[in-house]
């Protein structure tokens, strides 16, 4: 996929654009086939200490969301989790492992592991507020409504999905 003579960052661009438009798409088995390559490909080349790389393996977790396979979304995000811990080392690292802790949560939540989903939330939540984007942090309050809905807490809920909804 990855042709030794183009292996440099405008190809795998146009590669991760092809995925990306997929997903976008809803195309979800070509995305997803499409990531896998990518993936394997920075497994085997890199570069792992950039933000693209993890984008590519959450995006196969969210498509697993998708397809209602929470135990293959899990493997996703805990694969890019363990690999941005170790070999991500950029500014952007706290957010990137914020955001994929909530979609662990949210995996476990769909299982119904209601502990586990509250401990990744309540770790991702634990990153310093300024080193985390402004997505991450709305990933977190919408997770944190779907939990309180999940306790049939509907008004807290209700006034936590409020502050998703832009002025």
């Amino acid at each position: 996929m990855w042709p030794k003579e183009n292996r440099d960052a405008q190809y795998l661009n146009i590669l991760n654009l092809l995925g990306d438009m997929y997903f976008d798409a809803g195309l979800y088995e070509r995305a997803d086939s499409t990531y896998l390559d990518i993936y394997h490909q920075y497994l085997k080349y890199g570069p792992l200490d950039f933000w693209r790389p993890y984008v590519v393996i959450n995006n196969m977790g969210l498509i697993q969301m998708e397809k209602a396979n929470y135990p293959g979304a899990l493997h996703w995000f805990s694969t890019s989790l363990a690999l941005a811990q170790e070999n991500l080392h950029k500014p952007y690292k706290e957010n990137l492992l914020a955001y994929t802790k909530v979609k662990i949560a949210d995996a476990h939540l769909s299982m119904g592991n209601i502990q586990l989903a509250k401990e990744y939330l309540r770790q991702a939540e634990d990153y310093s507020y300024h080193l985390v984007y402004d997505d991450s942090k709305r990933e977190i309050l919408f997770l944190k409504s779907k939990l309180l809905l999940n306790e049939v807490n509907t008004k807290d809920a209700l006034q936590l999905a409020i502050k998703l909804i832009p002025l």
